[in-house]
Order: structure tokens, then sequence, then C-alpha cells
């Protein structure tokens, strides 16, 4: 609780203390004398006239819809240029915090609990537009209730469009670069991305999201903005560790047409089924820990811890695991995999997999923990599973291939390319920077934690600056698996948190957390336009100049980018990336190689900004040189 609240009454009813604050405004708890009970008053900070009208109708709306998975609105009022909305007082704790105890079969109740407040609110006329397990609220009872229903998100914006990854703090939102969108990035529809009309299937579209990531531990997709979207439009298959029924349920709620998702809320929750009894916990997604004090109509009062850590996912090692091997490719069923002696290896072979449970493709980008229960490997959740599905032998290369276009993402989004990485150039040392080397050695040990055990990939690399000991299956849930042998070139770059939080054989001892890492059949390609001596600057880089009317590349310098072209230019030479603008002419090295809608890496030069229409000024480049692979294969 905090010093005294600057208001003793809000309409009738008696405010007693201040339970949280946040961007949006600040809650408390009062006292309603006519009906002696205990609320929730959320004073909002909003400004214009136009917006405050249009709180208070949403709110109005509210009240008339009466259903036990979504929070009541009691009463609406104002205090001066401010708006306050009295609620039913929560106590209880976010789902994502109440099912780290809870059975799979609980955790589905409550999953489809808080389906069916959406879709009594979808019912009324009223559209979520921001489904995540923080806006999901559960007593101690087990009453799953559905909270903010557009009260904490009218101004609300993210920015949909920056190579950004969450930092885990479930209130995360960030002023827009190019355009505002409600919502949380990672549960975000592709229509509300893309800016394109939206209807009450952007809620089916996060739930869904929400439920992958509570039944799997991890993210259907990555967080990257380019990322998320060719990954939402690549489509999914279904979870291996969870029911046929769930899977598939899920699998067409998240598709990136909204057409092609069910027609509506109830037609999900038919599609999914009712759990039956499993004595199973689930795996846990952590982002923090999170201490509720209260829970009120979209504002969520919390403590966060660190989130920063990458996810912990992998199932027990056995007891008789090789210990001195090459790497091979995780199969999609460990159980059904027995494990293959490995003699001491003179020369690289493969060997038996490793057993975890897989996760998916396209995988997500922005980590999120998991907690075991135990020393058993993550239960599906027990429900009616509908036909058995067919067998189908294990891929050959695994269930965790290597994403190489979310790897090179991230190392684009993250981390910076020298073009000498034993000398990198100086502007780039308040960055991480990408080194690159061959594999010295490779080995599948035990790390372990407290009373938790999981296989570690463990590689050495030899790179420019320093040698590099790290997990290459650390990242399964961002860009895959690293599964290479002793002697292959890879790209890396060291991710800026600790992450070893497990103990492993003195022989491993410093190892280190990667951002990312690449296989390379030969050095990034940055190398062919050293003379141009560009520097290394991120699309979000340029983007961010383009919003402030800014030039930040040093006088006298090129930057190399990592660009998505477009469909063709705007006219002539010029191509409008995002919100700034290219010039490519004829003859430049690498011409041959654009290509509509293909990323290319740029050579850019020569910034300016040139005035436009209603007195603002666009960022205009000009390029120097095109390459098509910077990390080839």
């Amino acid at each position: 609780m905090s010093a005294v609240p600057p208001f003793e009454s809000l309409g009738r009813y008696r405010v007693q203390a201040e339970l949280g604050a946040g961007g949006m405004g600040t809650v408390y708890r009062a006292w309603d004398p006519q009906l002696a009970r205990a609320v929730a008053i959320k004073v909002v900070k909003y400004g214009s006239s136009e917006t405050r009208a249009r709180l208070v109708r949403e709110a109005q709306s509210l009240a008339r819809l009466s259903h036990p998975n979504v929070c009541h609105v009691y009463d609406v009022g104002t205090e001066g240029d401010e708006v306050w909305v009295a609620m039913e007082l929560i106590e209880g704790s976010t789902l994502r915090q109440w099912a780290t105890q809870q059975t799979a079969e609980a955790l589905l109740r409550a999953l489809l609990s808080a389906a069916e407040g959406i879709h009594a609110a979808h019912q009324a006329g009223m559209i979520h537009r921001d489904v995540k397990p923080e806006n999901v609220l559960v007593t101690p009872a087990g009453r799953a209730v559905v909270t903010d229903f557009g009260l904490a998100r009218i101004d609300e914006v993210v920015d949909a469009v920056a190579s950004t990854v969450g930092s885990g703090d479930p209130r995360e939102t960030v002023a827009t670069m190019t355009g505002s969108v409600a919502g949380t990035p990672a549960y975000l529809a592709p229509e509300q991305l893309t800016g394109a009309p939206i209807d009450a299937r952007v809620d089916q579209f996060a739930w869904a999201v929400m439920a992958w990531e509570l039944a799997t531990g991890m993210r259907p997709f990555p967080i990257i903005h380019g990322a998320r979207l060719e990954a939402i439009r690549a489509g999914l298959t279904p979870p291996p560790n969870v029911p046929r029924r769930l899977g598939d349920a899920l699998v067409r709620a998240l598709a990136v047409a909204p057409r092609d998702r069910f027609a509506s809320m109830r037609e999900l929750i038919e599609a999914v089924g009712q759990p039956r009894a499993a004595r199973s916990r689930v795996p846990l997604v952590i982002g923090g820990a999170v201490a509720l004090l209260a829970a009120v109509g979209g504002i969520v009062v919390w403590q966060l811890g660190s989130s920063s850590r990458e996810p912990v996912s992998v199932a027990p090692v056995p007891s008789d695991a090789a210990t001195q091997i090459p790497i091979t490719a995780l199969a999609p069923d460990a159980a059904s995999v027995a494990a293959t002696p490995t003699p001491t290896p003179t020369t690289p072979t493969r060997t038996a997999p490793i057993p975890t449970t897989p996760t998916t493709t396209p995988p997500d980008a922005a980590p999120v923990r998991s907690k075991r229960v135990g020393s058993a490997a993550p239960p599906a959740i027990a429900i009616d599973p509908g036909p058995p599905p067919p067998t189908t032998p294990p891929p050959p290369t695994g269930a965790y291939p290597l994403h190489r276009r979310v790897a090179e993402q991230m190392l684009e989004a993250f981390c910076r390319l020298p073009v000498d990485p034993a000398k990198p150039d100086a502007v780039l040392e308040d960055h991480r920077v990408i080194d690159w080397g061959k594999v010295t050695r490779a080995e599948l040990v035990d790390g372990t934690s407290g009373d938790m055990t999981r296989q570690m990939v463990m590689y050495e690399v030899k790179g420019a600056r320093g040698t590099y000991r790290f997990d290459g299956a650390a990242n399964l849930s961002t860009i895959g698996l690293l599964n290479v042998d002793p002697g292959t070139l890879v790209a890396l770059c060291l991710a800026d948190h600790g992450n070893t939080m497990f103990e492993v054989p003195a022989a491993w001892s410093g190892y280190v957390a990667m951002t990312a890492y690449i296989p390379l059949s030969r050095p990034p390609r940055i190398a062919d336009v050293a003379k141009l001596d560009p520097i290394h600057i991120s699309g979000g880089f340029l983007s961010k100049d383009a919003t402030n009317e800014r030039i930040s590349l040093p006088a006298g310098r090129r930057g190399i980018v990592r660009v998505a072209l477009p469909a063709g230019p705007e006219s002539g030479t010029r191509w409008k990336i995002d919100n700034w603008w290219l010039d490519i002419p004829a003859g430049i090295p690498g011409h041959a190689l654009l290509q509509a809608k293909k990323t290319r890496w740029i050579v850019v030069e020569n910034p300016q900004l040139v005035p436009a229409a209603g007195g603002s000024k666009q960022l205009v480049l000009r390029a120097a040189a095109v390459i098509e692979d910077m990390f080839p294969k």
C-alpha cells in the first residue's frame, strides 16, 4: 500500500488506500457504503474531452455485461478532468502466476473459462484487443476473470514495426514509430500489426497465443516484427506435446487470415472440448516473480522481477547419457527413442537424440521461462483427444531445426556486424559485436541447477576476438538447435545477460549465453564491401531517425542495413522502406540482386532530410552496394 490517497471519496465510494499505479492511471481500494462491499476504483489519466467521453461510454457498456468470467463494472463517474470506474475487487493472481502450480486439466479449464468470458463480451458487441495472461485473473476459488475490456488501452500504443523483443514485463508498451496499435506485441494478430480492419477474431488469435504459450512453455511466434509476420504467414503445425483436438484448434485460431479462423469463440470452445481428469502438471511460463496486489478492470498491480533469462524447457537427462559425443538432431518423441551406446569417438559421428520436448515451427523470439515440476517430461493436456493422429516417423533432421532467417534477424536487430571481427570499428564499441570462427569441440553434458537437470549441447568456438563456450540448445524457443560438427564455421553474438544458471563439468566452465548463432559455409559477405567501410546499423535505427527527422549516421560514413524490399520502387529509383526512403541507382555493385519482396543487405550513404508535404521532412539515403546473402549457408 502507498501513501494516503488524494481523494477521500469518489461518488458514493469512500477511498481507503492506493493499490497501485501505472502509466494509464491509479487503482484504489474503496468501500461502497450503500451495498456494504469493497470495490476497486480506477482513476484514469485521460486529458481530452473526447477520450473521457469514450471511456465513460465503454464503462457503461461493460456495466451492462454480467458474466462470471468478466470483471464486473459497477459505476463510472468523473472527478475534474479524470474519469473513475468502480468495479469488482478481485482477490487473486494473474493466469500466468496461477498456472505455475496447476495441473494441465486445471489450466485448460481456466483457459476455456476465459474464452467463455471473451465470447460473452463479443456477444455484447465488445472487442478486447489485448488478451494475454496478465489480463486474466484467477481467484482462490479457481474462477478465471477477464479484465481490461477497453478501459486501460484507449490511448495505449505499441511499436508494431520495431525490431524489438519483449522485455517480459506484461505492462510493456512503447511509443509507436509509424502508427498506433492497441495491444501487447506477442499477442497481436497480423491484421493489428499491419493496420488492417479488425473484428472480434483478433481476440481469438490472442487467446490461442496465450493458450499455446501456457500449454507448451513457448510462444508460437517470434516477437521481432518481420520474423513474426513471416512466421504467422508460414503457418503452424500442432504442437506435439498437446492432444490433437487442442493442437488443431490452436492452429486454426492462429491462421493468418481471419476468415480461416473460427467464426466465433463459441466454435473454438466447442472444437477444443472439455478437459477430463489429469494428474500431471503443465510446463510453466514465468515472466518474472509476480506478486498480485489487486486486479481491477484492466489494471493489475504487481511487482515484476527480472525476466531476461532464456527458457528452461529441456527434459531431464538419463543417467546413462553419452558423455563425449558430437551432437545429433532431436527426435519429436524422446520416449520412443532408445539411447544408443556411444564409444569414445575419435572422429565426428552422429548418435542418439537428446530427449526433450520439441518446439514447433517457427519458434519464438521472445524468451519465456519454463519451470519443471519434479523430473517428469512435460505432459499433454488431458482432454478428449478425438481420433488418433496418424503415426509418422521422426524427421531425419530432427524436431529442432535451426531457423536461419530468425537467427539472422536477431543478429541484425540486437548485434552489430563488423567488417573486421578482430578489430571492430570504434563506432560499434557500445554494441554487442558479432564474431565468427570454427567449432573446436562439441559435447553433450549434464547441466544441473538445484534439483533440476537438463542436457546441454556444449560448443567451443575459436573466434577472432576470443574463444567462446556456450550451450547450443539454450535458444530452442527462438532459433532452434545448433547442430554442427567440429570444424564448422559459426557466427555468434553474446547475450547481454548471464543465463549461466546451470553448473557444468569443469571442462566447460566459464560458458556464456548467446543472443544468436548461425553456421556458415564462408565468412560473412560484409568482407565483399570492406573497401566501402560501412557501419552496421539496424532498420529500427533509421526508422527512429526518420520519425525524429534527424540524421545519426556519422558524417562521411556509410552504413549497411538489412532491408525487406517492398513490391517495387515508388517512383524511378526511389524505394520506400518503412518510414524512410532509399534511392537505388542502376549500376551499383549487386544491383542485379534486387528483387521485390525479398530481403537484402544494402550499403547506404549520403543521408538527407528532404522537405515533404505539410512542412515535414523525409529521410532519404542512397544505396552504394547490394548483398544477397550476408551469412552464406
